[in-house]
């Protein structure tokens, strides 16, 4: 990854709105074979629903950048802005998908 994606970010404080982007997905943690991030299930009306991800897929890209564990998913969505434009592509049903999300604020 590079380098200027995985700058730190300060923490928010106490009692303030969260801090960093929000996309609106719950990962899986159950092992896999396959690259990616499956999805386990995706937040009503965010910013993943949205752009049309479901429960099922697999993030392989993010921004761009290959994802090929949560470790990649998570440092590239909080190196991202809210309000920001991202490229995400899925593999659903063994197809690569490619989908466009505004990235919202983390609350």
């Amino acid at each position: 990854l590079p380098l200027a994606k995985l700058t730190a970010k300060p923490k928010a404080a106490a009692g303030s709105p969260g801090y960093g982007p929000y996309l609106g997905t719950v990962p899986s943690f159950a092992p896999t074979k396959e690259p990616g991030v499956v999805l386990q299930a995706i937040r009503p009306n965010s910013p993943a629903a949205l752009a049309g991800l479901q429960a099922g897929d697999r993030i392989v890209e993010f921004d761009r950048e290959a994802v090929t564990a949560l470790e990649d998913f998570s440092m590239l969505l909080y190196a991202s802005e809210p309000g920001q434009r991202v490229e995400i592509v899925v593999v659903r049903n063994q197809q690569r998908i490619r989908v466009q999300a505004v990235l919202g604020q983390r609350r």
